[in-house]
């Protein structure tokens, strides 16, 4: 019988979909916050998405192409999110941001204390 691993690699979405769709929260949050534009944060963001995932294809992590795709998917999403709440005049607070970078970093250490443990 296969071990249940939580971190373990998805095809398309797994656990660290979490933390991809908190990237796009967080880091898309805190561009709005120190007063770069919807637009600009959204692309900025983007970008390093995709940036990420070549990263780690040069790194030699590999993933499925599916969950490559998805990752940057999940964290698009959570960058909308953000754009939602500004465009319907509803911001996220800073405290909510700081609480949301905080889970955040906790999970993404966990994640690759669990990783490097494999």
């Amino acid at each position: 019988m296969k071990k249940f691993n939580l971190w373990g690699e998805g095809k398309y979405l797994d656990f660290w979909s979490i933390n991809h769709f908190l990237s796009g929260v967080v880091l898309t949050g805190w561009g709005v916050f120190f007063g770069f534009s919807l637009k600009i944060s959204f692309v900025v963001y983007v970008a390093l998405a995709i940036g990420w995932e070549i990263f780690e294809i040069f790194k030699g992590i590999h993933e499925y192409f599916g969950n490559k795709v998805m990752d940057v998917v999940t964290g698009i999403i959570g960058s909308l999110l953000i754009c939602v709440f500004y465009l319907t005049d509803n911001p996220i607070s800073f405290l909510a941001l700081i609480c949301l970078t905080i889970v955040y970093i906790l999970i993404e250490v966990w994640g690759y204390v669990s990783y490097k443990m494999r």
